[in-house]
Formats: C-alpha cells, structure tokens, sequence
C-alpha cells in the first residue's frame, strides 16, 4: 500500500497594526515615490488611533537637500492621499 501524504497550506494574511509610526512610514514611502527623490524626513504628524474620531494621519515631511515641504494623509489601512507640496503646513 502506498501512503500519500498531503500537505495543507493555510493563507494568512499579515495585518500590520495602527500606529503613527506606521503612518508616518507610509507617508515618508508615499512622498519619496511621488517626488521621485529618496530623501525624505517626517517634520510632524498629526495621528488620531480612531478612539476620538476617524483614525488617519496628516503628516508633514520635508524633501531633497532643500528641505521642499510635502504633506499627505494616511489611512488606517495605510493607503496614502493628498501627496503635495505647496511649501505651507497647516499643523
């Protein structure tokens, strides 16, 4: 008799948790690839975990030896929206 063996392969899916570093990741990530320059620091970040009113981010960053002013927003799935630069940050 011959024995099959057979394996069962789960799918997981890797959820990452909700923080302002994970937004600011985001965001840095999202700025550099629209900008097309790798150069990026987070200046601020205005996060909300979602217990006060809807969870997001708006952050600030800053692009390039200029230091040129971008901003966008982050969503608790960490899709990015609003990527410009207009050199004025409402925080």
């Amino acid at each position: 008799m011959t024995g099959l063996v057979a394996a069962c392969a789960e799918e997981t899916e890797v959820q990452t948790v909700w923080s302002e570093d994970v937004a600011n990741q985001a965001c840095l990530s999202a700025v550099a690839e629209t900008s097309g320059n790798s150069r990026v620091a987070l200046i601020a970040s205005d996060f909300s975990d979602g217990s006060k009113r809807q969870a997001g981010a708006f952050t600030a960053v800053s692009v390039g030896a200029d230091e040129v002013p971008w901003s966008c927003v982050v969503y608790v799935d960490t899709t990015t929206n609003s990527i410009i630069t207009d050199g004025i940050f409402p925080l």
